[in-house]
């Protein structure tokens, strides 16, 4: 009865989770697409007003929230606060530009100017193109280790695999041609033929299973880091905290997102 009542209420629980992302998702996007109707039809202030209210909490669409505050501004003629709004919106949206049949030359000016100044930080974000790696190539000793950027690693594996089969097949081809096939006895006995044999037999067999237990090694290796860099690329965890702050008649709006 105990464990029904708590899955019940973890039910609940994440019900209510939902809902209220869901409704605040919509509340977000409610405010913005009246914020880009005010803008359109020229009421500048309300539109900044409107956008201000929505940037106060973390956004899903970050992007055309300071879009449209960064334009709300511009037909102010408040060219710093624009600045700034643009700024983040190239932050958020390193390839973003403004639409030449929707806004003024000036407009876009100032916003590429914004870019200008700012190009290496805004080319930092943006996004980096995923690198194409292939899981057969784990089944060649080093390969995969060398693919997944552990490329000293991916030597060590094939020299030392190298070494082990070189060795592994000398001995073998040793004890085929010098020793008797039954007796496994190497020249004359009386001078230590048999002891030799042994040796030889000894390091073979050392020297295959080492080689067995280096290729099982980089076949794990290579596929574990595989699949880590390819779910660090697919589900990147972003922990970084941002800080802005846009000036405004009064004093600065000061805003934090952190993404996680």
């Amino acid at each position: 009865m105990k464990s029904l009542v708590l899955s019940l209420l973890a039910f609940l629980f994440v019900v209510v989770a939902v809902e209220g992302r869901s409704h605040a998702q919509d509340e977000e996007e409610a405010g913005i697409a009246l914020a880009a109707k005010q803008l359109e039809l020229g009421e500048f202030e309300a539109a900044e007003k409107t956008i201000r209210r929505n940037i106060l909490r973390p956004l899903e669409n970050r992007a055309e929230a300071y879009r449209i505050l960064g334009l709300s501004l511009f037909f102010q003629e408040r060219f710093l606060e624009a600045r700034a709004a643009f700024l983040e919106y190239l932050r958020s949206e390193p390839d973003a530009h403004l639409d030449p049949a929707l806004v003024p030359p000036e407009a876009i000016t100032l916003f590429e100017d914004v870019r200008a100044r700012n190009l290496a930080e805004i080319e930092s974000l943006r996004p980096k193109p995923k690198k194409k790696r292939y899981l057969l190539l784990n089944l060649v000793p080093g390969a995969g280790q060398y693919q997944n950027g552990d490329k000293t690693k991916g030597v060590v594996i094939a020299v030392g695999l190298g070494a082990l089969l070189a060795a592994n097949v000398a001995t073998y081809y040793w004890l085929k041609n010098n020793c008797d096939s039954e007796t496994r006895v190497c020249g004359n006995i009386d001078e230590g033929g048999a002891s030799k044999a042994r040796d030889y037999q000894t390091a073979n067999q050392i020297t295959g299973v080492a080689a067995i237990g280096v290729y099982a090694y980089s076949i794990i290796d290579g596929y574990m880091g595989y699949r880590a860099a390819n779910r660090a690329e697919n589900n990147p965890t972003r922990n970084d905290m941002r800080f802005g702050l846009l000036p405004q008649d009064g004093g600065a709006q000061v805003h934090l997102s952190l993404n996680f």
